[in-house]
Formats: structure tokens, C-alpha cells, sequence
């Protein structure tokens, strides 16, 4: 009984790298995708800026530009833009311009309970769909 606490500190240092190490490969393995998620949003983006310009398209004040740009993307509509960059890990950095007012937002490329890679807003997993509709909302004309 004495060395009870000795063996349950043992068993908390074994669960605490187990743990660290399982962290590490959910890192990696987001890492690894990263570079495919990011062009998938993209495309994505750039497919729904053309459906929403083809939609819009009478409507003088609603025209959206797409552009890729280095490390990303952009679009922008009047006086707003948003710009998507590549970042050197999992986060992809959004800045919305609204005239001379930024406001900054993230996606990170992360790994859901159920071992799958997606973008991850605030606390909240989004498909590729929703992570284009975050992009885009602060540009197109509702």
C-alpha cells in the first residue's frame, strides 16, 4: 500500500505521454493535409464567386472579384475584400477589409474526434461548403 501513490504517479506519467504523443500525430496528420485543404477551400471559392457573379450578374454594385493571389486568395466586391493567406503550420489567416476598417479571422486545419481533417472555425468543424460561405459572407451581397 505504500507504494500505491508511487505507481499511480507512474500511471499518470504513462498516460501524460500517451497523450502528448497521440496530440503530436493529430498535428501531423493536419499538417500533412493542409496543403490539400487549403487549395480544395480555394477552388471552392472561386467556383462560388462565379456561381454568385453568374447569379448577381445584373446587378451592378453585387459584381465579386476572385483572385489568386501569392500564398492565397482574394475577393473582393466594391469597397470590400478579403484576403485569405497560406500559413507556416495549420492555421489559414482571413482579413476581411471594409474600408479602411481590418477584421481578422482564422481557419485551422485540424482533425476532428472521428479522425478526419477539416476546417475548424472557433469550436466548430465546417465542410468545405461552410468554410466558403465564413470566406465569402463578409464580400457578397446578401
Amino acid at each position: 500500500m505504500a507504494d500505491d501513490w508511487v505507481e499511480q504517479r507512474f500511471k499518470r506519467y504513462q498516460d501524460r505521454l500517451a497523450d502528448e504523443a497521440r496530440k503530436r500525430s493529430l498535428h501531423d496528420k493536419a499538417l500533412a493535409s493542409y496543403d490539400a485543404l487549403f487549395d480544395k477551400l480555394q477552388q471552392r471559392v472561386d467556383k462560388d464567386v462565379t456561381t454568385y457573379n453568374r447569379l448577381f450578374g445584373s446587378v451592378q454594385d453585387c459584381k465579386a472579384v476572385f483572385r489568386r493571389v501569392a500564398e492565397g486568395f482574394e475577393i473582393s466586391r466594391n469597397n470590400v475584400t478579403t484576403y485569405v493567406k497560406k500559413n507556416n503550420g495549420t492555421v489559414i489567416n482571413v482579413r476581411h477589409q471594409i474600408g479602411d476598417l481590418p477584421r481578422y479571422d482564422t481557419l485551422e486545419v485540424a482533425v476532428t474526434e472521428r479522425d478526419a481533417v477539416g476546417y475548424k472555425h472557433e469550436d466548430k468543424f465546417l465542410s468545405v461548403d461552410e468554410a466558403s460561405e465564413a470566406i465569402t459572407g463578409q464580400v457578397l451581397c446578401q
